[in-house]
């Protein structure tokens, strides 16, 4: 999970620079040659969306492993602030699979019964209709 991650915050970063560079340059032609923009193909980096990285995961409880992940791998010069973060915990947390107290015990049993494997990938929420999308920058 690291090096996909990794590789996809690679391909973040090198697009917010490239957006950036280039941002410097309109302004400067802009400001040289008054009002006037480069219609050159290099400029055309930025659109009404712009998505560069897709993952595609099974269901929600590795989704929110995922993203805690990359929140977690981002460098700390980079982190500002993660808006909607108890939505999110909701929603793709725990989902009431493993932590309710009130379950029978021919769950458990059932549980108990399953391979440690089996566990570790279905355990919180297993729900696999779901899709999240995360603007970074």
């Amino acid at each position: 999970m690291d090096a996909y991650l990794l590789h996809s915050l690679n391909h973040i970063f090198k697009t917010r620079d490239l957006v950036t560079k280039n941002d410097k340059t309109l302004a400067k032609q802009k400001e040289s040659k008054g009002e006037e923009v480069l219609n050159s193909e290099k400029f055309l980096d930025q659109g009404f969306t712009r998505p560069k990285v897709l993952i595609i995961l099974p269901i929600r409880s590795i989704a929110y492993r995922v993203i805690n992940r990359l929140i977690q791998l981002t460098p700390e010069g980079h982190k500002v602030n993660v808006d909607h973060a108890d939505r999110f915990c909701d929603e793709f947390g725990s989902g009431g699979g493993d932590d309710q107290e009130d379950e029978d015990d021919r769950s458990k049993s059932w549980k108990k019964s399953k391979p440690l494997d089996h566990q570790a990938l279905f355990r919180g929420n297993s729900n696999d209709d779901f899709m999240i999308g995360i603007k970074f920058t």
